[in-house]
């Protein structure tokens, strides 16, 4: 039997801290639609990735990439005039040659920064006139910094002359993520020419719900220094001579910027968008102080998930103890030997055989890379024992949801997420007419990584988690619920059962930010 399991929460409102914590624990979102994939349970297991900005250094594909772009944006002979005009010190001219500044070189093409040039003009002033009147001696020039940039588009005074400007006008905005119907006209070419979507099958209702009115709120936050921080969802706007050419679907967490989505209209395919989208991406988290560039799942078996890995330094977190490791070659051979790694578990079994349980122990803690060899060949029982007939894990986006009739939405405070939870569902894909009990929808009997110890479940205090209704406009226990003490925390069906797994399944700490919500969407 094939299957599928992940557990889904429905989302209405999120504080970025709380989403942020949830990405820390292998939760992602497709439009208001939250889910935690079971990597121990699939064929294909997801796994949360990021980068660090700060150690990012662009390869030379990446380079000739983003060099590419702006000289088809700047044109030759506006390149050409600058040169002329305002000539590059040796010194400036060896720096750029010797060293890629991501961050300058993204803003590069930017029409802000390519203001028309114009020759120069003569200058006829009193000095001018004195000295050839008087013939008086007058100091050489100084050598003067270059004049700042022009702010408009307007010829010197005087002069009919029209300056040198680029080939073409390129500018990158960061907007809400608001629906708009230049933006679903760019999606609906991506999806039609791009992915070979239907045109059936793409949709404004669709855009709108994937892509747009994320559920988490935006905010600004102003630190000592004052600089401030923008978080929360938005739409990173790219516009070719003022038509929109790609958007990336950000979500700006603290210390982190998180990639939904990126689109792009096929007439720029030509230009690698995704790869111009990715380091302008990886730059914003640089300058912007997020540091961390999360670029959604990563599955070890999709070949077109690889190209993640090309930019580094990258991490992965272990799905069972929420740690980051080195995402290095190392890792990535055991990620080839093994359908499902958690390399806490690689290095507890390690340990193991360092210790003799192989019988060369000894041999091994001298040789680090044999302990790590021989974890890769010990876990494979252990592996095998754990795994179901190899089920398959929805990817971002796809595949959820039927909902559990027992389940309402699930509302943060004001401090946290407004999260509605809906059932862990478990979708058989060869034999729906199989019954494997009760307990086989219940999240707490499945083998989720992460997931806390039932003795620890059991001691939960939920009694006083508040609750919204139709009916009762102030949040009250939900103890007072009468449905609330027929049930039992480990019974796998109860209302207070399904409660007691979205704690489990979020953290325990997140508990006091919840709010269970069974008040109708507002239209």
């Amino acid at each position: 039997m094939q299957s599928r399991f992940s557990y889904y929460a429905s989302a209405h409102s999120l504080s970025p801290e709380f989403y942020k914590t949830l990405l820390d624990r292998c939760w992602r979102r497709s439009g208001t639609l939250l889910y935690r994939p079971n990597q121990r349970n699939s064929c294909c297991p997801h796994y949360t990735i990021r980068l660090d900005s700060a150690g990012f250094h662009a390869t030379r594909d990446q380079r000739q990439a983003i060099n590419r772009f702006n000289r088809f944006v700047i044109g030759d002979a506006y390149a050409n005039e600058a040169a002329r005009l305002h000539p590059r010190s040796r010194e400036e001219a060896k720096r750029r040659d010797t060293t890629f500044d991501l961050v300058e070189r993204v803003h590069e093409a930017e029409c802000g920064n390519l203001p028309p040039l114009w020759p120069p003009q003569p200058h006829h002033g009193k000095k001018h006139a004195k000295k050839h009147a008087g013939g008086a001696a007058t100091p050489p020039p100084q050598p003067q910094p270059p004049p700042p940039r022009p702010s408009t588009t307007s010829a010197p005074e005087g002069s009919e002359e029209k300056g040198a400007e680029p080939a073409h006008r390129f500018e990158v905005t960061l907007e809400p993520d608001t629906f708009t119907e230049e933006k679903f006209l760019l999606f609906e070419n991506y999806q039609r020419l791009v992915h070979k979507e239907p045109p059936s099958k793409i949709t404004r209702q669709g855009f709108e719900s994937f892509l747009c009115g994320s559920p988490l709120r935006r905010e600004t936050v102003v630190d000592a220094d004052g600089h401030q921080t923008k978080l929360g969802s938005f739409h990173q706007c790219y516009r070719l001579d003022g038509r929109l050419v790609a958007i990336g679907v950000l979500d700006l967490l603290p210390q982190c910027v998180s990639a939904v989505y990126f689109l792009y209209h096929e007439s720029i395919h030509q230009h690698s968008p995704g790869k111009l989208g990715a380091l302008r991406e990886i730059a914003l988290a640089r300058e912007g102080g997020y540091r961390w560039w999360y670029s959604g799942f990563y599955i070890h078996s999709c070949p077109k998930m690889r190209y993640k890995i090309d930019f580094s330094p990258q991490y992965v977190l272990d799905p069972e103890t929420y740690a980051w490791d080195a995402l290095d070659r190392d890792t990535l051979g055991i990620f080839d030997r093994k359908p499902y790694v958690s390399l806490s578990k690689e290095r507890r079994l390690a340990a193991q055989d360092t210790l003799g349980e192989t019988g060369h122990g000894r041999k091994d803690a001298q040789n680090p890379e044999n302990g790590r060899l021989a974890t890769a060949r010990a876990g494979e029982d252990e592996d095998a024992r754990m795994r179901d007939k190899g089920p398959h894990t929805p990817t971002p986006g796809a595949g959820s949801t039927k909902k559990d009739d027992d389940q309402g939405g699930n509302r943060g405070r004001e401090d946290g997420g407004h999260v509605g939870a809906e059932e862990a569902e478990e979708e058989d894909e060869e034999d729906e007419d199989e019954d494997e009990g009760a307990t086989a929808n219940s999240l707490l009997a499945s083998n989720m990584p992460g997931l806390p110890p039932l003795d620890e479940v059991a001691q939960y205090d939920l009694d006083d988690v508040p609750i919204l209704t139709p009916l009762q406009p102030e949040p009250f226990p939900v103890k007072y619920l009468v449905v609330w003490d027929s049930g039992d925390v480990l019974d796998g069906v109860s209302f207070k059962a399904k409660v007691a797994e979205l704690v489990a399944i979020m953290g325990a700490d997140l508990l006091p930010q919840l709010c269970l919500d069974f008040r109708p969407p507002a239209s």
